[in-house]
């Protein structure tokens, strides 16, 4: 052969291996024109071509989503043939997923001889396609927002590094995963990204196991942007950093670490658990470990509880106490025995000298009294607002005190007039 043929040759193989051959299994069994499309938030279609020697008598689709252990597995009905198209669609109104969930999935067929072919693994990100987004990231955080310039999505991402910085100088935690953070610019947008049953009071939502943050922030809103980020941020990294097989964080410590990561405070959290201790009202921190209760009061007291104490514990001990107590907590142990290992005393001696610091209670509540609600002050922002709302509120005072004035002269005058007799 001349050296021309063999140049010829090589180039037909390698034409030929560029070519997008349909990928064969096991068996003489061929999966073609695999795909997967969303239509958030109602469904996903899954698609796929089979093509066998045999006759197929079952398929399966099976499908795990990143961040989830468990194989969920799907059978779409078939008559049975040599050769198949089958679409599945996923009901997400019923299984819920929330945008920027990472499917991989593969598809399994059985011919009638009982012989499987699995097709290889697919990959497929469930987007909210209702909007176009736009993306910033680094290789720790993605940043997709809808609405806004990208002064915005680059002052979230900014917050965003800054906020895993602080965790992990203050507690060691470190994010080991990429989080993605989706922005919806108003309330009713983000309430379509939500799953059902959500609570209406929320404004931002994490999902630590699939390193995802749902967050509804408008353009511009500096104060949500380095309140929510870094908080729900909080949440993500410390799952990252503690998840084990046995057991979860207990609540106080979770949500204590998120409000402290926060670049702007919830200025009222210290002034309502100074009134909790003065009126006996504080709940107990062995009562924190679990869910926080579902009244709205004591839910915000059971926040800025554990902000307290997340904050006497970085005083007390450093940020070497709260790193020992991370570390311990990877490794399944619960809030007792972490408290022990981590800093030498039981949970109920933290609870006391962190109680030590705060005012001495003035009275006790009388067994099944209905205690009074809390007195909570405005939020830190607020405030601020207050300033030029005051000031509109004493020029209006002003303005209705100098027409009273000049009405009560003019009619003064008035009637000085008809005693004389004229008109003015």
């Amino acid at each position: 052969m001349t050296m021309s043929r063999w140049l010829k040759a090589g180039l037909l193989l390698l034409l030929l291996a560029l070519l997008p051959w349909p990928a064969l299994a096991q068996g003489g069994t061929r999966f073609q024109a695999m795909a997967a499309q969303g239509n958030f938030p109602k469904e996903i279609l899954f698609t796929v071509e089979v093509v066998s020697d045999a006759e197929i008598t079952h398929l399966e689709l099976a499908y795990r989503v990143s961040g989830d252990p468990f194989t969920h597995s799907r059978y779409p009905d078939i008559t049975p043939a040599r050769r198949l198209e089958v679409t599945y669609r996923l009901d997400t109104q019923v299984e819920f997923y929330p945008p920027g969930s990472e499917f991989h999935y593969y598809w399994i067929a059985t011919d009638a001889s009982g012989k499987t072919s699995e097709s290889p693994e697919q990959t497929f990100t469930y987007e909210d396609n209702r909007f176009t987004w736009k993306k910033v990231a680094t290789d720790r955080v993605a940043v997709y927002w809808y609405e806004g310039g990208e002064a915005f999505g680059q002052a979230v991402l900014d917050t965003a590094a800054r906020a895993l910085e602080r965790l992990e100088h203050d507690a060691g935690a470190q994010a080991e995963r990429p989080i993605r953070i989706y922005l919806y610019a108003n309330e009713e947008d983000f309430r379509g990204a939500l799953g059902p049953n959500s609570p209406e009071w929320i404004g931002g939502q994490s999902m630590p196991h699939l390193g995802l943050i749902v967050a509804y922030i408008e353009p511009g809103d500096t104060y949500e942007i380095r309140r929510m980020i870094p908080h729900e941020l909080s949440h993500v990294v410390l799952y990252q950093a503690t998840h084990n097989p046995y057991g979860g964080n207990p609540t106080w410590f979770e949500e204590g670490l998120a409000v402290h990561n926060q670049e702007v405070p919830d200025y009222d959290y210290p002034l309502l658990v100074q009134e909790a201790a003065r009126n006996g009202r504080l709940i107990p921190l062995r009562a924190l470990s679990a869910s926080f209760p579902s009244d709205p009061e004591l839910a915000v007291l059971s926040y800025a509880e554990s902000a307290s104490i997340v904050e006497f514990i970085l005083q007390e001990y450093g940020s070497a106490g709260l790193a020992a107590l991370v570390q311990v907590f990877a490794e399944g142990e619960t809030a007792e025995a972490a408290v022990q290992r981590a800093l030498g005393l039981s949970l109920e001696e933290l609870e006391a000298r962190w109680r030590a610091t705060l005012p001495a209670a003035e009275r006790t509540p009388a067994p099944g009294e209905t205690p009074a609600p809390l007195t909570r002050p405005a939020a830190g922002p607020d405030l601020a607002l207050l300033l030029p709302v005051a000031l509109t509120t004493v020029i209006a005072l002003g303005v209705i005190l100098a027409a009273v004035v000049l009405l009560v002269r003019r009619r003064r005058q008035a009637g000085e007039g008809e005693d004389e007799g004229t008109w003015k």
